[in-house]
Protein backbone atom coordinates (compact mmCIF):
# COMPACT_ATOMS: atom_id res chain seq x y z
CA UNK A 1 0.00 0.00 0.00
CA UNK A 2 1.24 3.31 -0.86
CA UNK A 3 0.12 6.22 1.17
CA UNK A 4 0.61 9.68 1.50
CA UNK A 5 -0.42 12.06 4.80
CA UNK A 6 -0.51 15.89 3.91
CA UNK A 7 -1.15 17.87 7.17
CA UNK A 8 -0.42 21.20 8.31
CA UNK A 9 0.54 21.94 11.85
CA UNK A 10 1.42 25.45 13.84
CA UNK A 11 2.57 24.43 17.33
CA UNK A 12 3.89 21.06 16.14
CA UNK A 13 0.97 18.80 17.42
CA UNK A 14 -0.96 17.92 14.00
CA UNK A 15 2.98 17.07 12.80
CA UNK A 16 2.92 14.47 15.83
CA UNK A 17 -0.12 12.75 15.29
CA UNK A 18 0.85 12.56 11.65
CA UNK A 19 4.16 11.00 11.90
CA UNK A 20 2.28 8.88 14.38
CA UNK A 21 -0.12 7.61 11.70
CA UNK A 22 3.13 7.23 9.18
CA UNK A 23 5.29 5.27 11.34
CA UNK A 24 1.85 2.78 11.91
CA UNK A 25 0.77 3.03 8.15
CA UNK A 26 4.71 2.05 7.07
CA UNK A 27 4.44 -1.18 8.78
CA UNK A 28 2.00 -1.92 5.67
CA UNK A 29 4.32 -0.30 2.61
CA UNK A 30 5.42 2.60 1.19
CA UNK A 31 4.73 6.38 3.31
CA UNK A 32 5.48 9.92 1.95
CA UNK A 33 4.79 12.47 5.03
CA UNK A 34 4.27 16.08 3.48
CA UNK A 35 3.29 19.45 4.97
CA UNK A 36 0.04 20.98 3.07
CA UNK A 37 2.20 24.02 1.51
CA UNK A 38 4.50 21.90 0.27
CA UNK A 39 2.07 19.35 -1.77
CA UNK A 40 1.30 19.27 -5.03
CA UNK A 41 -1.10 17.43 -7.60
CA UNK A 42 1.69 15.76 -9.05
CA UNK A 43 2.46 13.82 -5.01
CA UNK A 44 -1.17 12.26 -5.59
CA UNK A 45 -0.02 9.77 -8.07
CA UNK A 46 -0.22 6.02 -7.81
CA UNK A 47 -1.17 6.29 -3.92
CA UNK A 48 -3.77 4.35 -2.74
CA UNK A 49 -4.07 6.59 0.68
CA UNK A 50 -4.52 9.79 1.37
CA UNK A 51 -4.42 11.04 4.74
CA UNK A 52 -5.18 14.71 5.40
CA UNK A 53 -4.83 16.22 8.92
CA UNK A 54 -5.30 20.09 9.58
CA UNK A 55 -5.81 22.03 13.10
CA UNK A 56 -9.25 23.36 13.47
CA UNK A 57 -8.47 27.28 13.14
CA UNK A 58 -11.29 29.47 14.08
CA UNK A 59 -14.23 26.58 13.32
CA UNK A 60 -12.53 26.27 9.80
CA UNK A 61 -10.29 24.92 7.57
CA UNK A 62 -6.69 26.24 7.01
CA UNK A 63 -5.15 28.41 4.66
CA UNK A 64 -2.72 25.84 3.21
CA UNK A 65 -4.85 22.77 3.15
CA UNK A 66 -7.43 24.87 1.83
CA UNK A 67 -5.18 25.42 -0.85
CA UNK A 68 -4.17 22.34 -1.73
CA UNK A 69 -7.96 21.00 -2.30
CA UNK A 70 -8.19 23.85 -4.39
CA UNK A 71 -5.10 22.51 -6.65
CA UNK A 72 -7.29 19.25 -6.93
CA UNK A 73 -9.05 18.94 -10.25
CA UNK A 74 -13.18 17.62 -10.60
CA UNK A 75 -12.79 14.10 -9.90
CA UNK A 76 -9.04 14.28 -9.23
CA UNK A 77 -9.55 12.20 -6.02
CA UNK A 78 -11.14 9.21 -8.05
CA UNK A 79 -10.09 5.84 -6.99
CA UNK A 80 -8.08 7.24 -4.02
CA UNK A 81 -9.19 5.88 -0.34
CA UNK A 82 -9.09 9.22 1.85
CA UNK A 83 -9.15 9.27 5.55
CA UNK A 84 -9.53 13.09 7.28
CA UNK A 85 -8.19 14.16 11.05
CA UNK A 86 -7.61 17.31 13.13
CA UNK A 87 -6.55 18.39 15.89
CA UNK A 88 -8.74 20.77 18.12
CA UNK A 89 -9.19 22.07 21.85
CA UNK A 90 -10.32 20.45 24.42
CA UNK A 91 -13.64 21.27 24.54
CA UNK A 92 -17.26 20.15 23.01
CA UNK A 93 -17.17 20.07 18.99
CA UNK A 94 -19.83 22.00 19.00
CA UNK A 95 -17.90 24.40 20.35
CA UNK A 96 -14.37 23.94 18.73
CA UNK A 97 -15.77 22.86 15.46
CA UNK A 98 -14.29 19.84 13.08
CA UNK A 99 -12.19 20.68 10.12
CA UNK A 100 -11.58 16.99 9.52
CA UNK A 101 -15.56 17.13 9.37
CA UNK A 102 -15.77 20.25 7.04
CA UNK A 103 -13.28 18.92 4.94
CA UNK A 104 -15.52 15.90 3.87
CA UNK A 105 -17.88 17.22 1.57
CA UNK A 106 -14.73 18.33 -0.30
CA UNK A 107 -13.69 14.80 -0.51
CA UNK A 108 -16.34 13.60 -2.08
CA UNK A 109 -16.53 16.55 -4.44
CA UNK A 110 -13.61 15.73 -5.79
CA UNK A 111 -14.39 11.80 -5.89
CA UNK A 112 -12.35 10.58 -2.88
CA UNK A 113 -13.43 7.54 -1.23
CA UNK A 114 -13.69 8.18 2.82
CA UNK A 115 -12.70 5.17 4.19
CA UNK A 116 -13.39 6.02 8.12
CA UNK A 117 -15.17 8.65 9.95
CA UNK A 118 -12.77 12.16 10.19
CA UNK A 119 -11.17 11.73 13.47
CA UNK A 120 -10.51 14.45 15.99
CA UNK A 121 -7.05 14.55 18.17
CA UNK A 122 -7.42 16.64 21.18
CA UNK A 123 -4.82 19.31 22.32
CA UNK A 124 -5.02 20.65 26.13
CA UNK A 125 -4.97 23.94 24.77
CA UNK A 126 -3.78 26.21 22.28
CA UNK A 127 0.08 26.06 22.61
CA UNK A 128 -0.96 22.16 23.78
CA UNK A 129 0.43 19.70 23.91
CA UNK A 130 -1.61 16.70 23.44
CA UNK A 131 -4.14 15.25 25.55
CA UNK A 132 -2.65 11.87 27.22
CA UNK A 133 -2.94 8.97 25.30
CA UNK A 134 -3.58 10.79 21.69
CA UNK A 135 -0.81 9.23 20.34
CA UNK A 136 -1.41 5.70 20.80
CA UNK A 137 -5.22 6.82 19.47
CA UNK A 138 -3.75 7.97 16.33
CA UNK A 139 -1.50 4.69 15.71
CA UNK A 140 -4.69 2.50 16.45
CA UNK A 141 -6.58 4.57 13.76
CA UNK A 142 -3.99 4.26 11.38
CA UNK A 143 -3.90 0.70 11.76
CA UNK A 144 -7.62 0.63 11.31
CA UNK A 145 -7.23 2.42 7.93
CA UNK A 146 -4.84 -0.16 7.04
CA UNK A 147 -8.17 -2.77 6.79
CA UNK A 148 -11.18 0.15 6.23
CA UNK A 149 -13.26 -0.25 2.87
CA UNK A 150 -14.80 3.10 1.43
CA UNK A 151 -17.76 4.33 2.89
CA UNK A 152 -20.69 5.42 0.68
CA UNK A 153 -21.74 9.04 1.22
CA UNK A 154 -25.00 9.54 3.34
Amino acid sequence: MKSLIIYESFYGHTHVVAQAIGDTLALHGEVKIMRADEAQINDLRDIDLLVVGCPTQWLGVTAATRAFFDQIPAEGLRGIRVALFDTRYQRPRWLTGSTAERLERTVYKLGGGIIAPPENFVVADREGPLVEGEVERARSWATALVAARVIEPA
